[in-house]
This record gives C-alpha cells, structure tokens and sequence, in this order.
C-alpha cells in the first residue's frame, strides 16, 4: 500500500497540472472577411475541436504547452477530392476573449507546400 500512495505521490509530480491554463472551449469567430466560426473543446490538458470553410473540413487536437498557448495539429480535407493535409502551429490568448491561431508548416500534401503559413485572429462568442 505504501508503494502505491508513493507512485501516486511520484505520477503527481511528474504529470503538469495545468489547472493555471486558459480555458479555450467555445465557439470562436474569425475577424477575416469569411467570418468562419471554430468550436473548440478544453479539458484542461487537452484541446479540440472543428472548423468547416468552404470546401475544406478542419479538425483540430492540441494540447496546452503553456498558461495561454496550445500546440495544434489541424488535420484538413478537402471535400470536393478527399485529399487530406496535416497543418501544425498553435492557438495563443492574447486576450481573455482574443486568441491568435497560427500555422507555421504543413506536412506538404495536397495544395499546401510545408511552408505554407497563415495567422488569424478568432473572438470568442
């Protein structure tokens, strides 16, 4: 019993306790001309969620890397061909109702070269 309540003692710390992190559940709206709305669920350790535009369906899985900031993987489809494209960057709170999410790469597949690179700004709703 006394190994147990010590590995237990040990997994606390060594698991990060993000109770401190910036919650980014809810429905974001895009301040660029196509207004495209994501909605995003926190668990507190792990962030996900959806955005659809146009002819593209996104999702979205993260995980808090700091206090305002999500590390991102946007998987990407197109719906007209299927073809997928993994885009990585991340989600940061600039404001309590602001955050800035930014694409630093591609995996290079489909029209996206793995350079390709794009920020939006999203209020929260």
């Amino acid at each position: 019993m006394k190994r147990l309540s010590l590995l237990v003692a040990l997994c606390g710390l060594v698991i990060p306790r993000l109770a401190f992190a910036a919650n980014f559940g809810g429905m974001w709206k895009s301040r660029e001309s196509d207004g495209v709305v994501v909605n995003l669920s926190d668990t507190g350790f792990s962030v996900s969620g959806t955005l659809n535009a146009g002819r593209f369906e996104h999702t979205l899985s993260g995980t808090h890397d700091t206090a305002t900031k999500v590390a991102m993987q946007v998987t990407r489809r197109n719906t007209s061909d299927g073809c997928v494209t993994v885009m990585y960057g991340y989600w940061e709170l600039i404001q309590e109702n602001t955050a800035r999410a930014v694409i630093v790469g591609t995996d290079g597949r489909c029209d996206l070269s793995t350079n390709y690179q794009e920020t939006r700004i999203f209020d929260r709703r």
